[in-house]
């Protein structure tokens, strides 16, 4: 979910057009992660990188049935 700064609403997701870099919060959460000496987590996000990497192109099937 996603609030609005100017008006403190939710933003609805079906038109909210802006882009996120996964990749990009993850190396700062690394970076983060150091500086505050939690290895473990620098450990998971870099992980998390690595699986971003190899799936990068390739179309993943996602269920939207609830």
């Amino acid at each position: 979910m996603k609030i609005s700064l100017a008006t403190g609403q939710p933003i609805d997701m079906v038109t909210d057009t802006t882009r996120i870099n996964f990749m990009e919060k993850a190396r700062l959460g690394i970076e983060g992660a150091l500086s505050s000496n939690d290895s473990d987590l620098a450990k998971r996000l870099q992980a998390a990188i690595d699986i971003m990497n190899r799936q990068q192109g390739q179309a993943v099937g996602v269920d939207t049935r609830a």
